[in-house]
């Protein structure tokens, strides 16, 4: 049996621990507010397609939103702020480690 207030839980807290708020949330989702804080609430049960969106946008593992399976969170902060960056910025941001780790390797 699937228990919806214990995913609502896991996916506000992961919200939270990433710094978002609904509104970040649902927009990054294209969802209404309301539909994603009554999925937090436990109210409504997630389709697939709410679940990936969520997972994607929370940088979290669906086995931990589903079934509270701990997961490891090296290098959330850095995940996190990736997620919300669009395909040119991350280019860029690509562009600019491979720069650095190329400076690394000849010093």
């Amino acid at each position: 049996m699937v228990d919806n207030h214990a995913i609502g839980r896991r996916i506000a807290e992961e919200r939270k621990l990433a710094g978002l708020t609904q509104e970040e949330v649902a927009k990054h989702i294209k969802l209404n507010v309301e539909i994603l804080d009554a999925i937090e609430q436990g109210i409504i049960e997630l389709s697939t397609e709410m679940l990936i969106d969520l997972c994607w946008a929370l940088n979290a593992s669906a086995d931990y939103l589903v079934f509270g399976k701990e997961e490891s969170r090296e290098n959330r902060p850095m995940q996190n702020l990736l997620m919300m960056l669009g395909k040119k910025e991350l280019d860029d941001i690509e562009k600019q480690v491979k720069c650095y780790t190329k400076k690394q390797e000849e010093n």
